[in-house]
């Protein structure tokens, strides 16, 4: 093989890889900037609107009397005509709310309106607390959840990416959570 030859299939296989690149990320996140697929891959080390807080950071605010986290739970969990479909609880931090599935890529009108509602109604309650979006480790769907909160215009917005595989490993006691009804939003 020539210089030349060998010059033009270098040059084919770099766009080649460079095109493939682009369309496997075309493929992970949507055109919003969500991340739709492969949820549970190495996620990254920040998110717009939001600050990312170490299992340390997140037991600080727990125990600060002056402004406790709200903390949100947004492990997926299918669902069929407003009903979940599994029936028992899954581990979280203690006094969390556990908002299923607002972490997906894509939410419809549904799921939008229950995470609307939820976030409208915990600030109400608490304005000036925290929000605390977690998952488990190496998890999309929290990353996306306060990506959207953010978007949504709300503030003061933190990422447990370490999720509750992060506070297990700590040896912190986790519960069994349940998820906050779907039904009054069909």
């Amino acid at each position: 093989m020539n210089y030349r030859s060998f010059a033009t299939l270098l040059l084919v296989l770099t766009c080649d890889f460079a095109n493939a690149k682009n369309h496997q990320s075309n493929l992970l996140f949507n055109q919003e900037g969500y991340r739709i697929s492969h949820y549970r891959s190495p996620t990254p080390e920040s998110v717009k609107g939001g600050e990312v807080i170490s299992t340390e950071t997140l037991w600080s605010l727990l125990q600060a009397t002056n402004s406790e986290p709200i903390l949100i739970n947004v492990l997926p969990l299918d669902a069929f005509q407003g009903v979940y479909i599994k029936n028992s609880g899954e581990p979280q931090i203690p006094s969390s709310y556990w908002l299923a599935n607002v972490g997906n890529g894509v939410l419809d009108k549904l799921w939008m309106s229950y995470f609307k509602h939820h976030l409208k109604t915990l600030r109400q309650q608490r304005p000036d607390a925290p929000i605390v979006f977690y998952c488990k480790a190496d998890c999309w769907m929290s990353w996306n959840a306060v990506t959207r909160a953010h978007k949504l215009g709300y503030n003061n917005l933190y990422w447990y990416a370490d999720g509750v595989d992060g506070w297990s490993e700590a040896n912190f006691t986790l519960v069994l959570g349940r998820p906050e009804p779907i039904a009054p939003f069909l």
